[in-house]
């Protein structure tokens, strides 16, 4: 069942199209189910037989969550990746948008025989849609294809640049703000949420003391002790019971792993997850941090900022298909013969993707058929500072879903086979090691989108010469035979020593870090940004400071450059 706001989502959205918008932004922040109105909207299409449909998406979990829970309902479907099944003629459309862009684009026949000229095209993280990728993509489907309908999700329509998504789209809906689905603030028609969908988190960062938060956002990039604050205020000891399942975002994956070491050494059961790994071994990693085998997961890759959703992982554990069926079977409670009975402990068994059946008992055991218990996502780390306000909010939205517990009917289950079950989220906390609070406000104020307006201090579109600027490799000397390496390999070519040096944020581990309030964080508002630069370059006037010192240290302070447009009126007004 949708809730009203997700419902009213679908209707705006069709409203939209009628009226001749055929690129429409969907926003709802992380957790408000953008993906499940996505989902209904394609299976109206398909009742309907009124397009062809491809759902594209740049990871493997997005693509995963939908296609899994059509497949549950028994919907025909197919694939664009590699190593998946590929059906040209299946209606719905499932797409990697790196296998896709170097694929043609197969048009089906609708119930009438003839090919479909509508399409519908539904983009995963569509803050992504400008990449050269995409626009290839978008190019190919509206060459084989007269009517291309565009549904475009993100919790962040903006991009890295502060620049909005008007080039791309015609039209935004904002289903939901964070403060409505936190039940803190009412939807258009005066309703509230009596159980909110995203919890309001408690946030834990950098101490600042009065007229102190530039000196906040300089060196060193990590403060406080990452371990240390973890085990004060997400352990088993600090929270009373269960410690805090934990995702940690770091710096880069050579920091992660260095993470991971120093939560091994405290104790913690830690491990790390990056995209080297194999698809199977970030399976049972992502279920080992959803059943409570392993208490914090870090990556140094973007893996927990966009697409991560902690339930969702929890059920790839579950039967599929005729599984599922028989599974239900054994719950009935139905008398059944040994033999039946263990045909369907077989069937379960079977349905159960190959990596992930070293978690339920063997068929031919005499324990109960289940899984383990879902413990939910309670807790981020931050330890990775990020100039993108998006990023930074998506990373919020990983720690702050709700989760109500099993339902009555799974308690009863459960609980009749001795077993235990999965009770409700009491907290979300966000522990910020980076500044990115500070930077970037917290997730409470992320809401207000224009389409037609881009953020103030977005850099504007100018005319390049066309001239590529090169990056090229650093020489590096080889510590072991002394020969010069030009080509940026990670191993010396003469001997195999190993060149690359591990890069680690600088770090003060003896900061403690404090409890804030949402409310208390002064947001990077483009009036509180002015006064900033206008502050560092009367500053700089009075030193007799260079006027790159200021731009300087407004970047340091916000993550970015300050906009030409306000840099060159400043300078007038002030005779710098």
């Amino acid at each position: 069942m949708l809730r009203p706001y997700q419902q009213q989502a679908i209707v705006a959205v069709k409203q939209h199209w009628l009226a001749g918008h055929r690129a429409v932004v969907l926003v709802m922040p992380v957790g408000g189910g953008k993906t499940r109105v996505a989902e209904h909207l394609m299976v109206n299409v398909l009742d309907k037989s009124w397009a062809q449909i491809f759902f594209i998406a740049h990871t493997e979990q997005l693509i995963d969550q939908p296609a899994q829970r059509f497949q549950d309902r028994r919907i025909a479907h197919a694939f664009v990746k590699a190593g998946r099944k590929a059906d040209a003629t299946a209606q719905v459309q499932f797409c990697s948008d790196a296998t896709m862009v170097r694929r043609d684009v197969d048009v089906a026949t609708g119930p009438d025989g003839k090919p479909h000229t509508r399409v519908v095209v539904v983009v995963d993280e569509a803050h992504r849609v400008r990449s050269a990728t995409y626009l290839q993509i978008l190019t190919k489907l509206s060459r084989k294809f007269r009517f291309v309908y565009l549904l475009l999700l993100t919790g962040t329509p903006y991009r890295l640049d502060g620049r909005g998504l008007a080039d791309v789209a015609s039209a935004l809906v904002e289903a939901a703000t964070p403060r409505q689905l936190m039940g803190l603030a009412p939807f258009a028609d005066g309703s509230t949420l009596k159980r909110p969908v995203i919890l309001s988190p408690r946030y834990i960062s950098k101490p600042v003391g009065d007229g102190d938060a530039e000196a906040l956002l300089s060196q060193p990039q990590i403060v406080g002790n990452v371990v240390g604050t973890w085990l004060r205020e997400a352990s088993g000891a600090a929270v009373g019971g269960t410690s805090l399942a934990t995702i940690c975002r770091a710096y880069t994956i050579a920091h992660s792993q260095l993470l991971v070491d120093r939560f091994i050494a405290a104790g913690v059961k830690a491990a790390h997850i990056d995209g080297t790994l194999s698809t199977l071994t970030r399976r049972q990693l992502l279920v080992d941090l959803a059943i409570g085998r392993l208490q914090v997961l870090c990556s140094g890759s973007n893996i927990f900022d966009e697409g991560y959703d902690s339930r969702a992982s929890y059920e790839m554990l579950l039967p599929r298909g005729d599984g599922a069926d028989a599974w239900a079977m054994l719950r009935s409670q139905v008398e059944l013969g040994a033999a039946e009975a263990l045909s369907l402990r077989r069937r379960v068994a079977d349905s159960i993707l190959p990596e992930l059946r070293r978690y339920w008992p063997a068929a031919d055991s005499a324990l109960p058929m289940e899984p383990p218990t879902y413990v939910p996502l309670s807790c981020l780390i931050d330890a990775a500072p990020t100039a993108s306000c998006g990023a930074w909010m998506q990373r919020q939205g990983r720690a702050v879903r709700s989760w109500y517990g099993d339902s009555d009917d799974e308690v009863v289950t459960r609980s009749s086979l001795g077993l235990t079950w999965s009770h409700a989220k009491q907290t979300a906390l966000v522990i910020c090691h980076s500044g990115n609070l500070e930077r970037h406000g917290a997730l409470i104020w992320h809401e207000g989108f224009n389409l037609a307006q881009d953020a103030t201090w977005s850099t504007k579109p100018r005319l390049a010469n066309g001239v590529p600027t090169l990056h090229p490799p650093r020489p590096v000397t080889c510590p072991r035979c002394l020969s010069v390496e030009v080509s940026g390999a990670p191993v010396c070519a003469h001997c195999g020593e190993t060149l690359t040096t591990v890069r680690l944020p600088d770090e003060d581990r003896d900061i403690v870090l404090v409890e804030k309030k949402a409310e208390s964080i002064v947001v990077s508002t483009p009036s509180v940004r002015e006064d900033f630069l206008r502050g560092q370059i009367r500053t700089a006037k009075s030193k007799g400071y260079k006027l790159g010192w200021a731009l300087a240290r407004y970047k340091a302070r916000f993550g970015f450059w300050p906009d030409g447009g306000m840099v060159a009126m400043m300078r007038r007004q002030m005779g710098m």
